[in-house]
């Protein structure tokens, strides 16, 4: 909507733009809706750095069509990504993802209702280097210098010398008394 203002004799409209919702990372918005032919705009900010950015609609009823542009918002005819699925079940993947603005916009094909949005970025994983030498057959070499509070997997990799050469490598949790 505008509103006609004047400044120096000369009139003008001051125009508001459309209201964006700022996402973060890996949280989810629920319950949204929209009637047909209407548009709900969204932006998360994603940081350098980062090797993903996946943005998600799921559940609900009617259908929603996703949208999603860097540096602005996008429109039904300028945008980065668009599934173009049926339904509410929309899924946009970011490999190494330029640092800025990422705007999702989100247009009402028919009406929809209790609609999820879910976008997240994530940074690849830092790898943590342990040196050591091993001299003979049936000899050991321990570190404790691997530590993560993170759960999930973690992977570790020997690299040793040139082929013919067995190795052994063992990834173990220490419980707070042992391992």
């Amino acid at each position: 909507t505008g509103v006609m203002q004047y400044q120096t004799g000369r009139p003008f409209t001051v125009v508001s733009g459309p209201t964006v919702t700022v996402l973060t990372s890996g949280v989810t918005l629920s319950g949204l809706s929209a009637t047909t032919g209407t548009w709900t705009h969204y932006k998360i900010t994603v940081p350098t750095g980062q090797a993903s950015l996946v943005i998600a609609t799921s559940g609900g009823s009617g259908d929603s069509d996703m949208y999603v542009k860097l540096g602005a918002q996008p429109t039904s005819t300028v945008y980065d990504y668009r599934p173009y699925l049926g339904g509410n079940n929309e899924t946009v993947t970011v490999t190494n993802p330029v640092a800025g603005d990422w705007y999702i916009s989100i247009y009402a094909y028919s009406t929809f209702s209790s609609v999820s949005l879910k976008a997240t970025y994530s940074a690849t994983a830092s790898c943590t280097s342990v040196s050591g030498s091993l001299s003979g057959t049936g000899q050991n070499f321990y570190s404790a210098q691997y530590t993560s509070s993170v759960s999930g997997t973690h992977t570790g990799k020997l690299t040793g010398p040139a082929s013919g050469v067995d190795f052994d490598l063992y990834l173990q949790k220490w419980n707070g008394s042992t391992w």
